[in-house]
């Protein structure tokens, strides 16, 4: 029978380990599921510990490559306090046997601890995250370029710049670094753009009341009304982006605070008030799109033809329907996805971390985000 160890398992109890690690051969692993690549640095605390296995973990079937299957049970570890760890094998045989004297007390407290397991589980979470932040961010700033004056207009500057600033602390705080001058800007970034959501709220709702109140500067034709109307649809345009950009840049501040902080009753009370944000916002969207269609169906004239003055009102009933309803559904839709990202979150915050690590040589060369 062969008494190689084929799971090490670290706890105070062999039944419900907070770390577990296990061999996989590469055959193994290629049959299996489809693996996101993460960052090697982001289990650097482990490393230690992966190349500390008694040898016997890493020999004869395992050779100089292979790979290791890492369980992180991260709720467990933080209801512990990190006494009494003990390293337990877990043979073929389904025996589990106390390495006492490969790894002693002493020798595995230098290795790992619940501060060090808790902490890698939650960069780990962080990293999985951060590329949606990440893939937000560019876009909000591919947006930001494609407003024409953007060069002259203060509020998409301190867009841009906030957007700039958040890719660069991302990274930061999924490491897990948590920077209190960092902490303070994300509070500051709310206080500030939930402003100028208010400010462009007002925008919309004035530019929708002078659609509803605007005057045909033409006596003949309907021409002037409808260069009126196109006017403010352009100004609405503007001032819709706008405020859907810094709906974004609350959002990807909320992740990242929801990311930074173990109490969860803020990220609750910020994702509230945003979701708040976003339904009335969505309504005054809604009253918009009512004035206007009531708006065009008044226009009409005596002295131009009925085909002429359709088409005006098909040119302005088409900016409602590809521009002002779209708008709608994405601002309605990101109330969905602040609920699933914060649902996610605290499912995955009471879930163990599982990760696979490449090894070559006995040494961590690659990382694998596990389902």
């Amino acid at each position: 029978m062969n008494n190689l160890p084929e799971k090490w398992l670290i706890g105070d109890d062999p039944q419900r380990p907070v770390l577990a690690i296990s061999v996989l051969s590469p055959d193994a692993l290629a049959e299996g599921e489809p693996l996101k690549e993460g960052s090697i640095s982001d289990i650097s605390t482990l490393s230690p510990l992966l190349q500390a296995l008694p040898s016997a973990l890493t020999s004869h079937h395992v050779a100089q490559h292979n790979y290791m299957e890492v369980i992180i049970d991260g709720p467990l570890a933080k209801a512990k306090d990190g006494v009494g760890f003990r390293a337990f094998s877990l043979g073929d045989n389904g025996k589990i046997k106390e390495h006492a004297v490969l790894m002693d007390a002493d020798k595995l407290s230098n290795l790992i601890n619940t501060g060090l397991l808790v902490q890698t589980a939650s960069i780990l979470l962080a990293q999985k995250h951060l590329a949606d932040i990440n893939e937000k961010l560019v876009a909000i700033s591919e947006d930001v370029k494609k407003i024409a004056d953007y060069q002259s207009n203060d509020r998409a500057s301190k867009l841009d710049a906030a957007i700039k600033y958040l890719r660069q602390v991302s990274s930061v705080v999924a490491t897990g670094r948590k920077l209190s001058v960092v902490r303070q800007k994300l509070e500051d970034f709310e206080v500030e753009f939930s402003a100028i959501q208010a400010h462009l709220r007002k925008d919309v709702i004035s530019t929708g009341n002078e659609i509803e109140n605007c005057v045909d500067p033409d006596y003949f034709g309907t021409d002037g009304i409808t260069r009126e109307i196109k006017k403010r649809q352009q100004s609405l345009q503007r001032h819709i982006t706008e405020w859907k950009m810094a709906l974004s840049v609350r959002i990807c501040a909320l992740k990242l605070v929801a990311l930074f902080e173990e109490d969860a009753s803020l990220q609750t009370e910020r994702e509230q008030s945003i979701k708040d944000d976003i339904e009335e916002f969505t309504r005054d969207l809604d009253r918009v799109a009512q004035i206007q269609h009531q708006r065009i169906a008044g226009i009409s004239s005596f002295t131009e033809s009925s085909n002429a003055t359709n088409a005006n009102k098909v040119l302005l009933k088409k900016w409602i329907t590809l521009h002002l309803a779209p708008h709608r559904e994405q601002t309605a839709q990101s109330h969905q996805l602040i609920e699933q990202f914060s649902q996610q979150l605290v499912i995955e915050k009471l879930q163990p971390t599982r990760l696979i690590v490449e090894m070559e040589n006995g040494q961590p060369v690659k990382m694998f985000h596990g389902r």
